[in-house]
């Protein structure tokens, strides 16, 4: 039985008929013949793998490729095929119409994958970055409480609060001598009994490197007028004298003093030897800017414009040794074999023989000034105030903040009493190291001090070079 049904879409008519086989309904394209005539669906056909018996009559052999060549089915199975390819057409033909009104919500549809895999790397980055940045200043944090707690403890470990309580208590038992010490040196520091004279203003301004005195009361510094002269100015009667090289009128630039001898470097890199008032002697150096020198006995440390440090021999130029050092501020020698230099907001012990660090501190900021102590201890000030001591041998150090500008020169005593200037507050400081006694002098225009002492024990005079002229404070 076949029914006859028109199809609106594929604009045809079509008939259903009923497979001889399983009796289900199907259009009449999808039923092939058999060679005994009966229809069947394509798929039983199609499921045939090997020769056999026929499923319907049993009377023939049926093989699949005869059947689906007859002519018959071949026509039915060129429409198949036809109506497949047409379906496809139109179904991406329909896809392309829906694109074309609505392209944006298939691309979003397509990349959602790609766009929930960037979401969520992007979530793990955020956390591996947190964690990195926590971990990080939760190491700075612990360094700095590791750091502070190490500084604490090293500071506390040197106060003895036993040694200064019996200090106290015994205070009522030190002897009349020892009191009567501290009276008179509170009292020989206090302004009004520093009894002043004040010689003719000298107009021959003096520079800080350009400045030495001995125990003799005498003061030697250079003339403006004539930069290449030396002045001698003797503190007690006030009695100048000069001398020259005569074979030299080039500016003197350094003059450093060891014992009775004055050795003077002047703009031409030229080193000359000077005693008693006299010239004697000279030798050139290398033609490159020295910046820094000092003299330790023998030995004679120049450090030029390239840092390079060079120790001769002061009295014949005899280079021992020379090398490279890191940018530096200020230079002081130890002893023959030691120097210290004060590079930055650092201060750096070298050793003289081959030029290796042996040891560095770090202050707060810059590094104007060093000094000697004694053999094993340094002074140095600082451009914010400080004035650091510095024990070479067990490399502690203490700091005291004793200007509230930079320190200009300190000057350290036979008793190691220290002087000190600062430029801004400009203050005279006399620090006793032993009673740890301060004392306070305001000196407006004051460019540089010294102590004068005629038995390396005592201070005898201090003087004062002010803005335009020398004053002597005695």
């Amino acid at each position: 039985m076949a029914i006859k049904i028109w199809h609106p879409k594929i604009t045809r008519f079509f008939y259903r008929m009923l497979c001889d086989f399983c009796q289900a309904e199907r259009e009449e394209t999808c039923l092939l013949n058999l060679p005994c005539g009966y229809l069947v669906c394509f798929e039983h056909v199609e499921s045939i793998s090997l020769a056999s018996c026929c499923f319907m009559c049993q009377e023939h052999s049926l093989y699949q490729a005869p059947c689906l060549n007859m002519k018959k089915n071949r026509v039915k199975l060129d429409k198949i095929d036809y109506f497949k390819i047409k379906n496809l057409v139109t179904a991406s033909c329909d896809k392309i119409d829906s694109l074309k009104n609505d392209h944006q919500t298939d691309i979003k549809s397509h990349f959602s994958n790609i766009i929930n895999r960037i979401d969520l790397k992007r979530e793990l980055l955020k956390n591996q970055f947190n964690s990195l940045v926590d971990n990080h200043y939760m190491e700075m944090f612990t360094e700095g409480i590791n750091k502070l707690d190490a500084n604490l403890s090293s500071q506390f470990g040197t106060v003895n609060c036993k040694e200064y309580s019996s200090c106290v208590e015994n205070q009522n038992g030190i002897s009349n001598d020892e009191n009567q010490n501290q009276s008179n040196l509170k009292r020989s520091l206090t302004e009004e009994n520093l009894n002043r004279k004040k010689f003719k203003s000298i107009k021959l301004p003096i520079y800080h490197s350009k400045f030495v005195e001995f125990n003799d009361e005498k003061l030697v510094f250079t003339s403006l007028i004539r930069p290449y002269n030396l002045v001698y100015l003797n503190t007690k009667n006030g009695e100048i004298s000069q001398s020259s090289n005569p074979g030299s009128d080039s500016r003197i630039d350094f003059i450093l003093s060891d014992n009775e001898i004055i050795v003077t470097i002047d703009c031409s890199n030229s080193v000359e030897i000077w005693e008693d008032c006299q010239f004697l002697r000279s030798f050139m150096c290398p033609k490159v800017t020295i910046i820094l020198a000092d003299l330790f006995e023998e030995k004679l440390f120049l450090v030029d414009s390239n840092y390079k440090l060079s120790v001769r021999k002061y009295s014949n130029g005899q280079i021992f040794k020379s090398f490279n050092l890191e940018e530096i501020k200020s230079l002081k020698g130890l002893s023959n074999d030691v120097l210290v230099t004060g590079h930055g907001d650092m201060i750096a012990k070298w050793n003289a023989q081959n030029g290796v660090k042996m040891d560095s501190i770090k202050l707060t900021s810059s590094v104007n000034v060093i000094e000697r102590l004694n053999g094993n201890q340094i002074a140095a000030g600082t451009s914010d105030g400080k004035i650091c001591l510095w024990n070479l041998s067990s490399s502690e150090f203490v700091t005291k903040q004793c200007h509230s500008g930079e320190v200009r020169f300190i000057q350290i005593c036979p008793n190691s009493d220290i002087l000190s200037y600062g430029s801004i507050d400009q203050t005279i400081k006399f620090w006793n190291l032993d009673l740890n006694i301060m004392h306070k002098i305001y000196l407006p225009g004051v460019k540089y001090g010294r102590f004068l002492s005629d038995d390396n024990v005592k201070i005898k005079n201090v003087f004062i070079y002010r803005t335009t002229s020398l004053k002597i404070e005695l």
